[in-house]
C-alpha cells in the first residue's frame, strides 16, 4: 500500500508513515481525521443523548479505476501501476456540534464508506476465457473490499453503542480511538489475506 496517515484531531498535520511494502492488490481506505467544530468552545457538562448514523443501510461511495487494454497481459501490467487494485473501508466523522447550553446533545455520525474497483473498458471484446478470468478475479477483489467495509461498519457500530451518556468532550477522543482501531483491524485483515491474494485476488495474464 502507499503512505498511510494516522487518524488525528482535525487541524493537526500528521506525519505520513512509511509504506509496508505489501503488493498492491486489495486494500482499505485509511480512517481520516475527525473533529468537533463550534468555535473551540467546550461543553464539559453536556451529555450525548441520541446518536444517528448513515450506514444503516450502508451508503457506499463507489468509484471506478478505468483500464483500457486489449489483453489480460496488458491489463495485468496496468493494474500493477495502480497504488492498489481496489480499495474499500471507511472513516468515522461526526457533524459539528452547535454551541449552546442544553444539558444534552444529539450526535450524527458518518462512516464515509467507500469502494474503488477496476473497470476493464475492453472487456466486451475480450475472449471468453479472458472474460472468465477477469470475472473470477473481480469477484474475489470485490469480496475482499467488502471485507474492509464490513470492518468499518463493525467498528462504527461499536462506537455508536458506547456514545450515549458520554460527555460531549469525549466525542473527539472516542472517534479518534475508533479510527485507530479500525486501521489496526484493516491492517490485520490485509496481512492475513496478503491484500486478497490468498483469497483469489490475482490474475492469470497468460490467457489470450
Amino acid at each position: 500500500m502507499g503512505g498511510q496517515r494516522v487518524p488525528g484531531a482535525e487541524g493537526l498535520d500528521d506525519e505520513p508513515l512509511e509504506g509496508d511494502g505489501a503488493p498492491p492488490r486489495g486494500g482499505f481506505s485509511e480512517p481520516g481525521p475527525i473533529g468537533l467544530k463550534g468555535g473551540g468552545v467546550r461543553f464539559v457538562d453536556r451529555k450525548i443523548a441520541n446518536v444517528s448514523d448513515d450506514w444503516h443501510p450502508p451508503s457506499i461511495n463507489s468509484t471506478d479505476q478505468e483500464i483500457s487494454a486489449p489483453t489480460l497481459a496488458e491489463v495485468g501490467r496496468l493494474l500493477n501501476t495502480l497504488p492498489e487494485w481496489g480499495r474499500g473501508g471507511g472513516r468515522i466523522r461526526s457533524d459539528a456540534i452547535a454551541a449552546g447550553s442544553s444539558p444534552t446533545v444529539d450526535v450524527n455520525l458518518h462512516a464515509n464508506l467507500e469502494k474503488t474497483m477496476p473497470k476493464w473498458l475492453d472487456y466486451s471484446s475480450a475472449s471468453a476465457a479472458a472474460k472468465a478470468e477477469w470475472d473470477r478475479m473481480f469477484a474475489a477483489l470485490e469480496a475482499h473490499e467488502q471485507g474492509h467495509i464490513d470492518i468499518a461498519i463493525k467498528v462504527a457500530d461499536d462506537l455508536k453503542s458506547k456514545l450515549p451518556g458520554k460527555s460531549i468532550d469525549d466525542l473527539v477522543p472516542m472517534i479518534n480511538a475508533a479510527n485507530r482501531q479500525m486501521k489496526s483491524l484493516q491492517d490485520d485483515f490485509d496481512t492475513k489475506t496478503a491484500h486478497g491474494q490468498n483469497t483469489g485476488v490475482n490474475l492469470n495474464t497468460s490467457i489470450p
